[in-house]
């Protein structure tokens, strides 16, 4: 799960518009143990 969780931060980062909406929502899930 590491693993998608940084590529899905790489792939927020990357992106023009939407990226600190996507790494909240990333940090939230990981809090809430997902």
């Amino acid at each position: 799960m590491t693993n998608l969780t940084t590529l899905l931060t790489l792939a927020d980062s990357r992106l023009p518009t939407g990226g600190h909406v996507h790494s909240g929502g990333l940090e939230e899930a990981v809090t809430s143990g997902w």
